[in-house]
């Protein structure tokens, strides 16, 4: 079968799959939960989850992307790497803990604060294992069953907690703490499935604890590591700073992070582009074949999905947050407005960003990370103590794009892509296109809902006129293995 047909069956597999379970999540009970236990709790949580994501390269030093590449370019190396990875994550994940959990005392968290971080730094270790057994099962090539599993976590969140702040009578006695200990549940259940489809290919014992094994491995992952840290900083820590350079108790946090949960459930959809072209891009590489029309098919399609949630998205702002939260303003969709912009450019930096890890570029990635990183800090000191959370919007906006801008000419530049200036013409065109027919849907008098609904449906109908998605990509679908 084609990688290009493989791509794309798959990404359609992943995109229904995740629409349908992960938006479900975000919005249907995690803004539920926000409304709960109120915007300043909410806030906090948010604030500590953030801080323990900057330590995220402890707990996983670029292991992920390191076997995804390496497996897929060698599937027998499983027998042997798989037990020895698992034992050195589990060594990583302790130091994770403590080292996390030791700098938050350092910076002044109260104890009840270091409990609560200490409960969603296992979490983490939970999450990034299940990732981990996730990139063995697409890097030995099954990318369907990867798809089928990848929303398995939310899937069981959205089950328990769906009940218990919906439908049940304690649903008035919320605390985060519920969150906390479903999402370790459902984190230990998807690993244990996860576990269960690699056993066949395991064929050592499940785990090999090695000190040496693990200072190897973080050697040969270090490029990785950075990249790792570098993209937590300056994704990352913005919610941190809300909350420790303002002092209301971290309501700017809760309201960045009400729109930040558009951008971050749009960001999975482009994140899912990245994981599944990691493995592809690798092994078109390591056969020293051109990644070109994979690149340009999955960046059409990753074009009309982000085109379109930005555009209806930013049309429908206000109806969105007084629809969400309970305690929405306008200000909430102002910073909505800047969180979406950036969104567009991670959904393209997604399929520049795989392509430049596959072919070992990581040294010219970190230096355009670490200026991502030096921008972001300066804007966020500058901008917050003024705009609160809509100066940390404008600060991610601005980072993202100088990312994502960085990633697009080294890509060009070292893989001698060529620029397609009739798909750039056509998605300005595709995106005015889409902005006129949701305001018109919108002004049409009808429920938001159902003009939103629409306005998506004439924006990808739009699409497949103008040609953003072509046929030959619908073509690809149909055509047996080849």
């Amino acid at each position: 079968m084609s990688l290009n047909r493989e791509f794309l069956i798959n990404i359609a597999l992943l995109v229904m799959i995740n629409i349908l379970i992960k938006p479900l999540y975000i919005f249907g009970i995690e803004a539920r939960i926000q409304n709960l236990v109120g915007t300043e709790n909410f806030g906090l949580y948010f604030a500590l989850f953030n801080f323990i994501f900057l330590f995220q390269v402890v707990n996983d030093p670029g292991i992920q992307n390191f076997n995804s590449r390496f497996i897929a370019q060698g599937p027998d190396k499983i027998k042997f790497h798989f037990p020895r990875i698992l034992g050195s994550k589990v060594l990583l994940g302790l130091c994770f803990m403590m080292i996390t959990a030791f700098a938050a005392y350092l910076i002044g968290y109260t104890f009840v604060e270091l409990k609560t971080l200490a409960l969603i730094a296992i979490n983490f270790f939970l999450a990034t294992l299940f990732i981990y057994l996730r990139t063995n099962i697409s890097a030995l090539g099954m990318y369907r069953k990867d798809s089928l599993i990848s929303a398995l976590d939310k899937l069981i969140m959205v089950l328990i907690l769906g009940y218990i702040t919906w439908l049940s009578p304690l649903q008035e006695s919320f605390t985060i703490y519920w969150l906390i200990y479903t999402q370790m549940f459902a984190y230990m259940m998807a690993c244990v499935i996860a576990f269960i489809i690699l056993l066949p290919f395991i064929k050592e014992s499940w785990i090999v604890i090695s000190w040496a094994y693990m200072i190897k491995l973080i050697k040969q992952s270090a490029p990785y590591a950075f990249v790792i840290l570098l993209v937590a900083i300056y994704l990352r820590i913005d919610g941190v700073m809300l909350e420790r350079l303002l002092d209301d108790n971290g309501l700017q946090a809760g309201i960045y992070a009400a729109g930040y949960r558009f951008f971050e459930a749009a960001g999975m959809l482009a994140y899912l582009f990245g994981a599944l072209l990691l493995p592809m891009y690798s092994t078109l590489l390591a056969k020293k074949e051109s990644v070109a029309s994979l690149a340009t098919t999955s960046l059409r399609a990753v074009l009309v999905l982000s085109i379109v949630i930005l555009i209806v998205t930013l049309v429908y702002r206000h109806d969105l947050m007084y629809f969400l939260y309970d305690d929405a303003t306008d200000y909430y969709g102002i910073v909505l407005i800047y969180l979406m912009l950036a969104f567009l450019a991670v959904a393209i930096s997604h399929i520049y960003g795989a392509m430049m890890i596959a072919n070992g570029a990581l040294k010219a990635l970190n230096i355009i990370f670490a200026l991502g990183v030096l921008l972001n800090i300066v804007l966020n000191l500058w901008l917050i103590p003024v705009k609160g959370a809509e100066g940390a919007a404008i600060a991610t906006v601005a980072t993202q794009w100088l990312v994502t801008i960085g990633q697009i000419i080294l890509a060009h530049s070292q893989l001698k892509l060529q620029i397609d200036y009739s798909l750039i013409v056509k998605s300005i065109v595709f995106g005015f296109l889409c902005a006129l027919s949701s305001i018109l849907w919108h002004n049409s008098g009808l429920y938001w809902i159902i003009s939103m609904a629409l306005s998506i449906l004439f924006c990808l109908g739009i699409s497949l006129l103008m040609g953003v998605v072509d046929k030959s990509m619908l073509s690809l679908l149909k055509k047996e293995d080849i």
